[in-house]
């Protein structure tokens, strides 16, 4: 994974010395809101163990243990706001803060519908820098901070857990007007290992998710 990201490092610079200087002035340049959706996959590895009357199949009398790795996918979409300036001739530097929702629940155990993890909000805070690759064309990279909010059920009610990660990514946005932009972009974000009680059942995971998303951006 490291030498994918060295590598698209690489690629940038290459284009930011390429990238020919004919780009109208201003165009990737002030504010910006707009609205995003596409696929959304999580995927989520760990391990639970929950306290049981001493039948039936366990590790140790009266804990049942589960191991998990199941990925869930599905619709989401959202909105964003952000600020971008051309820093040169072609080179675009910008931050983003971005509101989503949706994706689809992961089953924690196949056998039991109750013990499950569901996707609610995500807040993502990110920055890209990109360059001009044709006079409306823009290509670029992505990072930043993501917080992801979760209803974890494991037999009981659920809780809430919010997850703090990081997200990293890249995308191309094109030019249809002065004022109208569209975009393309695929994120990776890692919301790191945590552990969540509930009633007598405990779990631990490690959460990461994919994304592939579209947008139409009004720029001012």
């Amino acid at each position: 994974m490291k030498r994918t990201y060295l590598a698209g490092a690489a690629a940038l610079a290459a284009a930011v010395s390429a990238a020919p200087a004919t780009a109208q002035p201003g165009l990737f340049t002030g504010f910006s809101v707009g609205a995003q959706g596409g696929w959304q996959g999580d995927r989520l590895s760990g391990r639970g163990t929950v306290v049981v009357p001493p039948s039936g199949e366990t590790s140790t009398p009266g804990v049942l243990v589960f191991n998990v790795r199941e990925t869930g996918s599905g619709l989401a979409g959202g909105v964003f706001a952000g600020y971008d300036a051309e820093i040169a001739s072609n080179v675009v530097l910008g931050g983003e803060f971005g509101l989503n929702f949706g994706g689809s629940g992961i089953g924690l155990d196949p056998a039991d519908p109750a013990f499950r993890l569901s996707p609610r909000r995500t807040i993502d805070l990110t920055a890209r820098g990109g360059v001009l690759v044709g006079p409306e064309s823009l290509l670029y990279v992505r990072g930043g901070y993501s917080n992801a909010r979760y209803k974890l059920r494991l037999g009981g009610d659920g809780l809430g857990e919010n997850r703090d990660g990081w997200t990293i990514g890249g995308g191309f946005e094109q030019a249809l007007g002065n004022n109208i932009s569209a975009r393309l972009e695929y994120r990776h974000s890692d919301y790191g290992r945590d552990e969540t009680i509930d009633g007598n059942a405990r779990f631990e995971g490690k959460l990461r998710r994919n994304q592939v998303m579209g947008g139409i951006a009004y720029r001012w």
